[in-house]
């Protein structure tokens, strides 16, 4: 799999279509067949019907980069209610990087889009991300996640024909293929009672029943009040649910104790079991080093599709003995050529950038993020940015305040990046 960024971690409505915007009198029944005229988007792209994801940047307990807007809500499979899907509505941000990800009820990535795999909503709109093609605002795409059963037959209001919608089509009932501790003899004989893995079949007859969506932008200039919604559709009709009923349909939930309690936490446990058994230390010792540079593991709850992770531990005790001493921690090494995306000056990415992004951040145990640094900064970033300085070979010296004062030579200017782990 192609890797468009590394992290190393050291411990809308559719404008442009016929929508209402309402704003009281909402519906609080499903009625499909009121539906005789319009679209879907003309009927259902308003705050009477949107769900609303959490928004944050990777600070409080969560570890993440603070450069980055995550936008994530956990949805859960009800059988006794008819068959229906979750339909994302937003706009292309501008961004670096953006991806819509489903992740299973073991917290494991199992369908995903990448930004540049998106097809816009019409035929009249632009992926802003195909290489040597410049950012444009209002560009629409919609992304359904199916949850299963099939299409009935379609209300004529209820419809999207003519509308780039089931070509964006993720799965929510599929179960990630991957870190499957089922077949590993070894794992098994050096831990006899390890509970199975839990695994579909090949005749679907074990499927995913619950999950969280993620959609990520790295480095982002899109204002919040674009930020992308869900409209949950019956499949039978094609009509959705009042955002009223979907709430006491209790099938979304941004509460993240309530989210939890949807997926199968033993197998998310079992999945940090298997991943802490398997090996880690891909790279070789650094005898001079105080901190060893390690792969991430393969299982990480909600992980980017496209990216992989650099860890290095800091050692206990190690900040406050270098503070009391006035010293330092100085971190070397080389970044990859990235875009010059975003902006608003009609740059573009080329294609042949090594990476898509790259940044390090220094995170504390338990969660939570203290600095990000990526490789660059927009021009007037929305989230206060502080780039890593490169050389002209793209070397990067980040030195790492721990308590002492900066010091005078630590510059841009003299080629230093500072940062307070």
């Amino acid at each position: 799999m192609k890797r468009f960024f590394s992290a190393c971690l050291i411990s809308a409505g559719l404008a442009c279509l016929p929508a209402a915007a309402q704003t009281g009198n909402c519906p609080t029944q499903f009625n499909p067949g009121s539906f005789t005229k319009g679209t879907f988007f003309s009927n259902f792209n308003n705050n009477c019907y949107w769900i609303d994801f959490v928004t944050g940047h990777g600070a409080d307990s969560q570890w993440g980069d603070l450069d980055t807007e995550y936008n994530k809500i956990f949805f859960k499979i009800d059988p006794s209610i008819p068959p229906y899907q979750l339909v994302i509505l937003g706009t292309f941000p501008n961004a670096r990087y953006f991806s819509v990800d489903v992740n299973d009820d073991h917290s494991a990535i199992s369908q995903s889009l990448t930004d540049v795999d998106i097809v816009p909503l019409t035929g009249a709109e632009v992926n802003p991300y195909e290489p040597g093609v410049a950012f444009v605002g209002g560009q629409h795409y919609v992304v359904p996640v199916n949850l299963g059963g099939s299409y009935g037959t379609l209300e004529p209001g209820c419809m999207t024909t003519g509308y780039n919608v089931d070509v964006n089509a993720l799965d929510g009932t599929v179960r990630h293929p991957f870190m499957n501790w089922n077949l590993d003899a070894a794992f098994f004989h050096a831990n006899p009672t390890m509970p199975l893995h839990q695994v579909d079949t090949a005749e679907h007859s074990n499927p995913n029943t619950a999950g969280v969506i993620l959609i990520r932008n790295y480095l982002d200039l899109t204002p919040v009040s674009t930020a992308p919604h869900i409209i949950v559709r019956d499949v039978a009709s094609g009509c959705a649910y009042p955002a009223s009923m979907v709430s006491a349909m209790n099938i979304l939930t941004t509460d993240t104790n309530t989210g939890n309690g949807w997926l199968t936490q033993q197998q998310v446990q079992e999945h940090n079991s298997y991943a802490n058994w398997q090996t880690t230390q891909c790279w070789g010792i650094v005898p001079s080093s105080t901190m060893q540079i390690i792969r991430g593991d393969e299982y990480i709850p909600g992980p980017v599709p496209d990216g992989s992770y650099l860890y290095a531990y800091v050692p206990s005790g190690l900040p406050q003995t270098l503070s009391q001493a006035g010293e330092l921690m100085r971190l070397r090494f080389r970044v990859p050529t990235t875009p010059p995306t975003p902006c608003t000056n009609g740059c573009a990415r080329s294609g042949n950038e090594q990476m898509r992004y790259v940044s390090v951040s220094f995170d504390v145990p338990g969660g939570g993020t203290l600095a990000s640094a990526p490789d660059s900064c927009p021009v007037n970033p929305i989230v206060p940015c502080s780039p890593l300085i490169q050389d002209p070979n793209g070397y990067v010296t980040l030195i790492v305040g721990t308590g002492a004062a900066q010091p005078a030579w630590v510059t841009p200017a003299n080629g230093y990046t500072w940062t307070v782990g």
